[in-house]
């Protein structure tokens, strides 16, 4: 294990997927050049918590491990486990945060990499431009604005700018902003959305970043759950280990990182973890963010309203699987295939014969509401941009629009056996009485999709090659149930 101090990469908000995909590949990394030293330096890692609500535990679990975690993966084959290593320190900035932005200025900390979710960007999900107006981005503007280092931002753009304008007072140089969300193009979504914030709150320290930082597009991929009780009960039976707070997640990994965009010479060889080094992200990038992202938010609502609570065993049911399958050759493919620098269709085919086993994987537990979580962004990152470009080459949208009635009916929080759930999404109050009325016996459902405009576009709300078939599939939702509905629409794309 590394020594703290010497910690060239910072990761802010260190959770599930950044412990099992960035951690454990940056772990593997240092293996291999401590195993041969003329393959590069060690990576040390310094970790940093945003918000307290949700990071306290995870400062208070890695003050007594020593920052070290433990990962399982699982799948039908059995379960392994890995301590990982790389993180050496691990600092919770609403405990301390002048001293966190004092750390973020070191001058030897060369990137710092972020897993926010698609609701940390604040950015409209058609114009991808920064949502500026909000209240938590206006606080931290004047946060910004006033060099205010002693009060914890409410954003990343609050916690990026601090950090930022530390390091130009200390002269400490640049960074590599490295974005590890499933948001189109991420890098770009970052530094459109922080260079905005910037101009907004200090126009010299926005002319510091362009001239100075970095923001390469990655594409992440591994599916890892919330941690249950149950599962940490599982390992110490398992492993012999007892372990507050193991990472659980498959044995399948993909990190795929845009290093030509790198400073000069700080591209550490992370393909020694496992890492792919691509020039054009977007190939990789629509392929899963579409073939696994999008496809999950077109099937994990579906599962919610029938009344799984499990992921796999969902997607192993008829109703759902079949769906999926022909969302995937009638429009999720032709979509992604027909795109500049798009693949042969075999290679997508390949593609998603290993991402059905992948969904099938019951070991794994992964939970359908933690799936459905933030799917106002999601369905507009996803549904909404496959549809648009389907529409304009002439292509079907018939199962994407069907995709986005399940959501609209899992907004009810209420599955068809009279079960209740909770849906967590920030734009829930606004969203779910209009999906109460669009399911509301003689109601026109259109009205939901013209007036959830956070979501749905005017252009596409009010096309009827997308309206149609979205009515439709809700007055079906409403009189036959949703395994109906999607065997009915599945049958027809068949």
């Amino acid at each position: 294990k590394l020594a703290a101090g010497n910690e060239t990469w910072a990761m802010l908000s260190v959770g599930g997927l950044a412990t099992s995909l960035l951690l454990t590949t940056i772990d593997k990394h240092n293996e291999a050049v401590a195993a041969d030293p003329a393959k590069g330096k060690p990576i040390g890692v310094v970790g940093v918590g945003m918000i307290e609500k949700y990071d306290s535990r995870m400062a208070d679990t890695l003050a007594e491990s020593d920052n070290l975690r433990l990962l399982v993966e699982r799948d039908g084959k059995g379960a392994k486990a890995r301590l990982v290593q790389a993180m050496t320190s691990y600092h919770l900035l609403p405990r301390n945060p002048s001293a966190t932005f004092e750390r973020l200025s070191d001058p030897k900390i060369t990137t710092i990499s972020m897993t926010v979710t698609e609701a940390g960007y604040h950015i409209d999900a058609t114009t991808r431009a920064l949502l500026v107006n909000k209240d938590e981005i206006q606080r931290d503007i004047g946060r910004v604005r006033s060099k205010d280092y002693s009060s914890a931002p409410e954003t990343v753009y609050g916690v990026l700018g601090l950090a930022l304008q530390r390091r130009m007072e200390a002269s400490a140089g640049g960074v590599n902003l490295l974005s590890c969300d499933n948001v189109r193009m991420n890098g770009d979504a970052l530094q459109g959305g922080l260079i905005a914030f910037l101009r907004e709150a200090n126009a010299e320290l926005a002319d510091f970043v362009v001239e100075n930082c970095t923001f390469p597009n990655t594409m992440v991929d591994k599916i890892t759950p919330v941690t249950k009780p149950e599962e940490v009960a599982a390992v110490q039976e398992q492993f012999g280990l007892d372990v507050a707070w193991p990472v659980i997640s498959e044995p399948f990994s993909q990190w795929a990182i845009q290093y030509d965009k790198f400073l000069p010479g700080t591209f550490p060889n992370l393909a020694l973890g496992g890492a792919d080094k691509v020039e054009d992200i977007a190939t990789v990038e629509y392929m899963k963010l579409m073939l696994l992202n999008c496809a999950n938010t077109c099937q994990v609502h579906a599962m919610a309203v029938a009344g799984y609570t499990l992921a796999a065993e969902g997607f192993q049911q008829p109703f759902i699987k079949n769906f999926i399958e022909a969302l995937w050759k009638n429009e999720l493919i032709p979509y992604i295939a027909n795109r500049e620098g798009g693949l042969p269709v075999e290679d997508y085919q390949k593609y998603i014969q290993k991402l059905a086993e992948r969904f099938g994987n019951i070991a794994l537990k992964d939970q359908v509401l933690r799936i459905c979580e933030m799917s106002s962004d999601k369905v507009a990152e996803r549904i909404v941009p496959a549809a648009l470009a389907n529409i304009e080459a002439g292509r079907p949208v018939q199962l994407l629009a069907v995709g986005a009635a399940a959501y609209a009916r899992s907004l009810l929080e209420e599955n068809e056996q009279g079960g209740h759930f909770e849906i967590l999404d920030k734009n829930k109050a606004v969203l779910k009485p209009l999906a109460q009325e669009a399911f509301r016996e003689g109601a026109d459902p259109i009205t939901f999709l013209q007036k959830a405009n956070i979501i749905f576009p005017p252009k596409l709300a009010n096309n009827p090659l997308f309206s149609t078939p979205f009515c439709e599939a809700v007055r079906m939702i409403r009189a036959r149930g949703i395994v109906s509905t999607y065997q009915h629409f599945a049958s027809e794309k068949a």
